[in-house]
């Protein structure tokens, strides 16, 4: 690993996603990180009546409802549990990326292979990818409408308005797939995130990844006025 930089590698699934794990553990990607002694790789789920880590299986089971329009809740339970750990960054990645550009969706191929396993592995494992505090594989802003789109799509119950106002474009974000956070904007999201985690249930369909660029770009804010 780079600089012999500590990640905390989390891959989240659920019951209804173990084919897209399954896929996910046979790749390069996966195995490396298994064997890399630098990095502590954890299966995370929620639905757990309480907060179990199970160390035969490396997999932890958060005490929060495992249901997509509550990602949010889950990656800040995630979050604030991974400080018990020692590391310098966190690295979320979805059990989908080795699966994902068989999914029906509307992104370019060139989006598609940076949301591989393939070129996770290269940016992981490149210096400059730890540089900054906040990384992932492809960021992105979304308006009013796509995020519309994207609750239609899913199914999800949104409302835009109540969060952004008349803000016609989210913050910048990095897709869901995979992100990486250094030990101290994770220590930033433990404290300050519940509250927007919640908002995102509410209105946004618990939309995690937009959360973690909002608490993103606030700690930013606060860091400039240091």
């Amino acid at each position: 690993m780079p600089h012999s930089l500590k990640l905390f590698v989390c891959v989240y699934s659920c019951q209804s996603d173990f084919d897209h794990l399954a896929s996910l553990e046979s790749t390069d990607f996966y195995k490396r990180l298994r064997d890399d002694p630098s990095v502590q790789l954890y299966r995370v789920f929620a639905g757990s009546e309480s907060l179990k880590v199970c160390h035969s299986s490396n997999s932890i089971h958060l005490p929060c409802d495992e249901s997509y329009d509550k990602l949010s809740l889950k990656t800040f339970n995630m979050i604030k549990f991974s400080l018990r750990f020692e590391y310098d960054y966190l690295v979320k990645v979805d059990s989908t990326l080795a699966s994902y550009h068989l999914k029906q969706h509307s992104k370019n191929a060139a989006m598609l292979k940076k949301l591989s396993p393939a070129h996770a592995l290269s940016r992981l494992y490149d210096p400059e990818f730890f540089c900054v505090p906040y990384n992932g594989l492809v960021m992105q802003s979304a308006t009013k409408e796509g995020v519309d789109n994207w609750a239609k799509q899913k199914l999800l119950s949104c409302s835009y308005r109540d969060v952004f106002g008349d803000r016609p474009i989210t913050p910048s974000y990095y897709l869901g797939k995979l992100y990486a956070l250094r030990r101290d904007l994770c220590e930033y999201i433990a404290r300050e995130g519940i509250t927007m985690a919640l908002e995102h249930v509410s209105y946004l369909g618990g939309a995690e990844d937009l959360m973690i660029g909002r608490l993103y770009e606030r700690w930013r804010q606060l860091e400039s006025h240091e």
